[in-house]
């Protein structure tokens, strides 16, 4: 689990689940283009360095700061500007890194139509998992009603727009859909909704 830290200034404002969620403010983000609409919820899964949990580095490639002396695995992440609206980590612990009005950056390459940019009108979920062969009970529960509050909050979001980061990129290394049970999370997603 995270350290908790002292919220920034800015993690009061609209966008910021900082009632229930700790909120961290990553540098990469940016507007959405005016009259776009948040659609589309994208779950993904993120490890710096795979088969390796609960260690600082995710927050340190989103927040910008890995260090320089750092693995060889992660001295190629260095300088990578990448974050995402929310990170559920392996005890199902949720930061938020970005406002929910504003663009995250959780994709280098977006669709094979490079007039479409999902960041526009996406939220981003990252959950910590690369090198397992499964997620853990308490990222489903986290993610479930993490799910449920922004589908609340956006409306627009329905439940055949929840979408696997592999359907939404060519990058050939977006595999959430090899060990992610979505049938099991949307059974219980609809369970909490009813």
């Amino acid at each position: 689990m995270s350290e908790n830290k002292s919220p920034d200034a800015l993690v009061n404002v609209l966008g910021w689940y900082s009632d229930t969620i700790e909120c961290r403010v990553s540098p990469y983000f940016d507007e959405r283009p005016a009259n776009v609409e948040v659609n589309t919820l994208v779950v993904n899964h993120l490890s710096t360095i795979a088969g390796t949990f609960s260690q600082p580095f995710v927050e340190q490639l989103f927040m910008g700061n890995l260090a320089s002396e750092s693995s060889k695995q992660l001295k190629q992440l260095i300088g990578l500007r990448v974050s995402s609206h929310f990170f559920i980590q392996q005890d199902g612990y949720i930061v938020q890194y970005v406002p929910l009005h504003m663009r995250a950056w959780f994709a280098k390459q977006t669709m094979t139509d490079s007039s479409i940019n999902p960041h526009d009108f996406s939220i981003g979920i990252e959950l910590e998992n690369i090198g397992r062969p499964f997620y853990r009970k308490e990222q489903y529960q986290s993610l479930i009603a993490l799910t449920q509050r922004i589908m609340s909050d956006f409306p627009e979001i329905t439940a055949d727009h929840i979408v696997g980061f592999h359907e939404i990129t060519s990058q050939s290394n977006a595999t959430i859909q090899d060990n992610f049970d979505w049938t099991y999370f949307f059974e219980q997603l609809k369970k909490v909704k009813n």
